[in-house]
């Protein structure tokens, strides 16, 4: 059994470590940036110095090592589009948003799909009467 987890461990962090790979190589392979100066027309020093406090001036592996030493911390850094709020604020507020939108809509579509094709009856016994309707005609709620 400690062999079987530590197998299914290992192997899950061989797939974070890939996937963290390939997200930084995209997002270096991504022409432009935030500073270019079509869209934010910045001095040479501005640059560099916007660039020099992201790390961006850097080697490579030297970027990934920061990359992922934020990622464990949950640090992503400031939002662009809604300044003076980390990622992490706002992934945590479209969370709690989210939340609440489960709470008032608790079935989601697996609910539903296992509801309606495998237990009918559990379905009409824990809807309501107006939900029941809506099941019945084929339309469904989801919790995105």
């Amino acid at each position: 059994m400690a062999r079987y987890l530590l197998v299914r461990v290992a192997g899950l962090l061989g797939v974070l470590f890939v996937v963290s790979i390939i997200t930084f190589c995209l997002m270096h392979l991504i022409p432009g940036g935030p500073y270019d100066a079509e869209k934010m027309p910045l001095s040479e020093e501005a640059k560099a110095n916007i660039l020099r406090s992201y790390g961006l001036d850097k080697p490579l592996w030297q970027q990934y090592v920061l990359y992922i030493g934020n990622a464990l911390r949950f640090e992503f850094g400031y939002s662009y589009q809604s300044p003076g709020e980390t990622v992490t604020q706002l992934i945590a507020r479209r969370l709690r948003e989210l939340n609440v939108y489960c709470e008032i809509h608790p079935f989601n579509r697996v609910d539903d799909a296992f509801l309606t094709s495998f237990a009918p009856r559990a379905a009409a016994s824990r809807t309501p009467s107006s939900r029941r309707r809506r099941l019945d005609s084929g339309s469904s709620e989801t919790c995105n």
